[in-house]
């Protein structure tokens, strides 16, 4: 039968231990957190561009370009998201595992809670969850919009290439869609953790 390896020595040394590993994922987060800056100022950037471009008297573009601009947008999509669901998942180890272990070993229940502390109160919170959530609508409405728009606008879209790539913009949002959903599930435990009393 295994045996579950604790770890050995004084207070001082196994709580070092967890700030070094606590250090450690955390150290990845922010990393993780740089990757998302980039892929959303990649993005903004992107948009300016194309708007700037419809704007113009001297640049016109056709509607079937734009069936191309979802599977460009995804590219950035999911750089951003693949990190969201990494970062929850780090957060939920750090709650499940690390929180608990440490606040054994100090005695206290809020230790590495700073979230429970960070805003005044619940409306500053609302506020801080509709932003992150516009943040994600701005990876998935201009590919929802562009898919509309070319298909409304391009003549006979459903012969090839143009229905291969309407199909594969509908996998890309639908894929992007649902990791929408999974990644606010995952911030609502969250969300709900925190709100308990400690």
């Amino acid at each position: 039968m295994s045996q579950q390896l604790l770890p050995q020595g004084n207070s001082n040394d196994i709580l070092t231990a967890y700030l070094v590993e606590y250090e450690s994922i955390w150290a990845e987060v922010y990393a993780r957190f740089d990757n998302q800056r980039q892929s959303f100022n990649y993005l903004v950037t992107l948009l300016a561009a194309i708007a700037g471009l419809l704007a113009s008297n001297t640049v016109q573009l056709e509607p079937k370009v734009f069936f191309w601009l979802p599977l460009i947008i995804s590219a950035f999509a999911f750089i951003f998201f693949d990190n969201e669901l990494i970062i929850w998942g780090i957060v939920n180890y750090t709650r499940i595992h690390l929180h608990n272990k440490v606040a054994e070993v100090v005695g206290d229940e809020n230790v590495l809670l700073l979230e429970r502390q960070r805003f005044i109160d619940r409306r500053t919170s609302t506020i801080h969850r509709l932003l992150s959530l516009g943040r994600w609508l701005l990876f998935i409405v201009p590919d929802i919009a562009s898919i509309l728009y070319a298909t409304y606008k391009t003549e006979m879209w459903w012969k090839s290439p143009y229905i291969l790539l309407f199909a594969a913009n509908c996998l890309v949002v639908g894929l992007l869609l649902w990791t929408v959903i999974h990644a606010i599930k995952q911030q609502s435990i969250w969300r709900a953790f925190l709100e308990l009393k400690p």
